[in-house]
């Protein structure tokens, strides 16, 4: 199964690298087609780990690396999300001020949590002392609940984008409709991801080799890898880069259409005051 994932993730990161240097070359955004690669890469080294731990299990520094690189590309995900939510409801705002300040603060949360989720999980191995790993755990259930936070913000964004969308245009409706799907699926999808890690913490602590269900590899594949995979291939095929931007272009359409209107109307009301100015000086003439 891991030589699957790592054939799917191998194919993923080549695509990506293809679709940056070729909006590079269209001198377009490529911020998220990067994210993409960087997610797809972050999981070939992830699997390339797993499968040398799965020949040295006794090896602790391969365990502690196995771990980490399992928590990082979750991240990257939740990433991609915030950005796809925020281009949606930026099209229903006028003010964007404050929602670039919240996409800002909950990516230093994002980095914050995978810091201390490094650190905790880094202490718990090399510690002997018990009071040690259960602040270890602790901290590792607070960033857990903080990237459940994070994944759970999407969709709130979607609702507040949906209930304050104006009709614009046929085809600038069909681009934001196709993104917020994809975006709602997307986002579901980390939900999933996030809760059931977070739900893992919560629980009692287990052997690392317990029989318990949610450790097994099957849980793992479910509730990680497959969830992970589909959303990358609908990202993927559905060119969730090219949609990004087109929505982003018919936000800054819209912005400049505006201010066009409002400097057209300001014109015309400075002709006429200057009309009236010049009828009223001349019956004063006469």
């Amino acid at each position: 199964m891991l030589a699957v994932l790592l054939f799917l993730y191998c194919s993923g990161s080549l695509y990506g690298l293809y679709r940056i240097f070729r909006r590079i070359r269209q001198h377009q955004k490529w911020g998220i087609a990067i994210a993409l690669f960087l997610i797809c890469g972050e999981r070939v080294v992830a699997c390339v780990i797993r499968i040398v731990w799965v020949f040295r299990k006794t090896n602790v520094r391969i365990s502690v690396a196995s771990q980490i690189f399992l928590q990082a590309g979750s991240l990257l995900l939740l990433v991609i999300n915030l950005l796809l939510a925020g281009s949606l409801l930026r099209t229903t705002l006028r003010e964007q001020v404050w929602l670039s300040q919240l996409l800002a603060t909950l990516a230093s949360l994002i980095t914050a949590s995978f810091i201390m989720v490094i650190t905790s999980i880094t202490l718990s191995v090399y510690t002997s002392r018990e009071q040690t790993r259960t602040d270890c755990r602790y901290v590792q259930r607070a960033a857990a609940t903080n990237l459940l936070v994070v994944a759970v913000v999407p969709l709130v964004m979607l609702v507040v984008a949906v209930s304050r969308y104006r009709l614009q245009s046929v085809k600038a409706d069909r681009e934001i409709r196709v993104l917020a799907t994809i975006t709602t699926i997307s986002s579901s999808m980390a939900v999933l991801i996030t809760g059931f890690k977070a739900g893992i913490l919560f629980k009692s602590p287990a052997p690392l080799f317990s029989s318990t269900w949610y450790y097994s590899k099957a849980s793992l594949y479910c509730f990680q890898f497959l969830p992970e995979v589909l959303v990358l291939m609908m990202l993927f095929l559905m060119r969730v880069d090219v949609r990004y931007d087109a929505v982003i272009r018919q936000r800054t359409q819209l912005e400049g259409g505006c201010i066009e209107s409002r400097s057209s109307l300001a014109i015309t009301r400075g002709s006429l005051h200057r009309a009236k100015t010049e009828e009223l000086f001349q019956q004063k003439v006469l």
